[in-house]
């Protein structure tokens, strides 16, 4: 009882140093960038109209630190150094601008790091599947797992609010099944999460007073894959559906947006104006009505997979919990389609009326 009650006094000290340190760091940071001209400029793409600092993942580095002080050990030096680097390969982005095969080649050597220390996938693999798999298959499918949740991370960063309050969410979730499973180290890391991303959504939520840029969706994709691995490290189907639950939101709408683009414009990864917050836009749908619906949808895929993970296999949860997320897309792709044939049969009837007003008038002047 006392070894808990310690635990318990560390998680909650973690969670408010993280959130008072981002609290008195964030404001410095909005005006130094804001004196600096490190802006983000709003362009055809952007969902903002107002020129707004960026790059406030730095933040989540004093966080980071706390981690290590309330668990000082070579494993937590290790993980927050892997996350932090992830972070520091964003701020270049942010800063100077990588091409996608640096930032690709950046994300799998972090992978990689990971995977040599004992990240890796093929506790998933055999929860599911009952299959064990050589180590090069693990290694690829390991780095492609890791790769794929950082830049699904990344892509739904595109909304005032939306990653930072997944962020929150998952964080809590990892923090809850860390301490079920005794992982006490990376309870203290998610902790230290969640206390900075509650503070950097009071800066980040409608209107957003600075945006975290890639420092930060790396960085966050970085410590949810790598956490997700170690739940799953336990082989307990249960604590893993709820793990994999916290990605499938963000996964699911990037691999709608790679299909699509791919089978359209033979471009997967080309920049376009498609993702689930530009479909919301385009429906009419404020910031504010956005997140809501995402924090609500991600709520309900935790709480769908705590009550089905006890009953069925980890492989019918996972179809389940997808389909949840294609019917949602679908749902919603559907609505924008009706509003858009709505509006084309609109303009359809009035160039009609016009041409029938026209045809009148000269029928009169002959």
């Amino acid at each position: 009882i006392l070894i808990m009650e310690k635990i318990y006094i560390q998680l909650i000290c973690t969670a408010l140093l993280s959130a008072i340190s981002g609290y008195l760091i964030l404001p410095q940071l909005i005006r130094y960038f804001k004196r600096s001209a490190s802006l983000d400029i709003p362009n055809h793409r952007s969902s903002h109209s107002i020129p707004t600092p960026t790059m406030g993942g730095l933040s989540f580095f004093s966080g980071l630190v706390f981690a290590i002080v309330f668990q000082p050990s070579f494993e937590a030096v290790f993980v927050c150094s892997m996350i932090s680097l992830a972070g520091v390969l964003g701020w270049i982005d942010d800063y100077k601008g990588l091409s996608p095969k640096l930032k690709f080649l950046g994300q799998a050597i972090i992978a990689t790091c990971l995977f040599t220390y004992g990240f890796s996938m093929s506790p998933l693999i055999e929860i599911m599947f009952g299959l064990g798999v050589p180590i090069y298959v693990d290694w690829f499918l390991t780095v492609f797992f890791m790769v794929g949740v950082i830049n699904a991370f990344n892509l739904i960063d595109g909304v005032d609010g939306m990653l930072i309050g997944l962020t929150f969410i998952s964080s809590l979730t990892l923090l809850i099944l860390f301490l079920m499973q005794g992982q006490y180290s990376y309870s203290i890391l998610s902790a230290c999460i969640v206390g900075i991303s509650f503070t950097f959504l009071i800066f980040n939520f409608q209107p957003a007073k600075i945006f975290m840029g890639d420092t930060g969706s790396l960085l966050i994709g970085t410590y949810i894959s790598l956490s997700v691995l170690k739940v799953v490290e336990s082989q307990n189907e249960a604590f893993s559906t709820v793990a994999m639950s916290l990605i499938l939101l963000a996964c699911v709408d990037m691999f709608r947006l790679f299909l699509g683009r791919y089978v359209i414009l033979k471009k997967p990864f080309l920049a376009d104006r498609n993702h689930i917050h530009h479909i919301l836009i385009r429906l009419g749908w404020t910031h504010k009505k956005i997140v809501l619906h995402a924090y609500g949808f991600q709520v309900l895929l935790i709480t769908f997979s705590v009550f089905i993970s006890g009953k069925n296999s980890s492989v019918i949860c996972m179809v389940i919990l997808i389909s949840m997320c294609i019917v949602q897309y679908g749902l919603l792709q559907f609505m924008l389609f009706r509003k858009l044939q709505s509006a084309w049969q609109k303009t359809s009837k009035k160039k009609k009326e016009k041409i029938g007003d026209n045809q009148l008038l000269e029928s009169h002047l002959k």
